[in-house]
């Protein structure tokens, strides 16, 4: 159960299993691990607990839930990332902010999901932290979620959402503006449909009110979109980014590799 009201605006979503596993391989030659696993060792929530069905065959899904969670990190390391994240943020440095956080349970079944965004100014205490570099970084109180990447990179931001939640998470997922848009043009782009006209230079979106097929970067501007809706808070953006989500993964399923990679 979650512990503070800081997280926001679960939706459940239908998750397009066969359009979003063909991406994920077509990516996958893109993707870095971290070894979340080692760098916190044992002191961590437990496993969520499973009974498996005695009828199930060889075959079958796996019958446990996944918690994830996803990162946007607004990092502006490369010329991509760079031209992209052009506007307010970061600057061009090598620093990064986790500027979205998202939990999203898997059900056991790998039919659907919730997701829950966890606000970046959410003030939550950061736990002392594991360095690649070794030693550790100090806990902290009252301090911004997005902090926590920032001092610590995803181990840290893992840690904090544990702590913040109780709940383990079994797998880390980041992307930063330049995979973002490549994989939304990876999917053909994404119909989505705005209530209001949105105008924010910032993010250098501009959107009459209605129903719009965006490629990878205009998509990219819609979840960076904050000044430009409502009273211009984060929550708007959440918004935003949450129904951007349903809309990617929406599509008609075809097949299963996406969740037979997360057995």
């Amino acid at each position: 159960m979650l512990k503070t009201a800081g997280l926001l605006l679960a939706g459940t979503l239908l998750l397009g299993v066969g359009t979003a596993g063909w991406a994920y391989w077509h990516l996958n030659d893109n993707i870095k691990s971290v070894d979340i696993n080692s760098a916190l060792g044992d002191n961590r929530p437990p496993h969520a607990m499973t009974t498996p069905s005695p009828s199930a065959s060889a075959s079958a899904l796996p019958t446990g839930s996944l918690n994830i969670l996803v990162l946007g990190s607004d990092s502006r390391t490369g010329a991509e990332n760079q031209e992209l994240g052009s506007g307010s943020g970061s600057g061009s440095g090598g620093g990064a902010r986790s500027d979205t956080a998202m939990v999203v349970h898997v059900d056991a079944g790998r039919t659907a999901a919730t997701v829950v965004s966890i606000p970046r100014d959410t003030l939550v205490t950061r736990p002392s932290c594991p360095l690649p570099s070794g030693g550790t970084t100090r806990e902290a109180y009252n301090t911004m979620f997005n902090s926590a990447y920032a001092v610590g990179g995803p181990v840290c931001a893992v840690k904090t959402v544990e702590s913040l939640t109780g709940v383990r998470m079994d797998h880390y997922l980041e992307i930063d503006f330049s995979g973002f848009a490549k994989l939304v043009d990876a999917l053909g782009g994404v119909t989505v449909t705005t209530d209001e006209d949105i105008d924010d230079e910032d993010s250098h979106l501009t959107l009459a009110a209605g129903t719009h097929h965006l490629d990878g970067e205009q998509a990219l501007a819609l979840a960076r979109t904050r000044h430009g809706i409502g009273d211009g808070s984060d929550l708007g953006r959440i918004g935003l980014q949450q129904n951007l989500l349903k809309a990617l993964l929406a599509r008609e399923p075809e097949a299963g590799e996406l969740w037979e990679s997360l057995r």
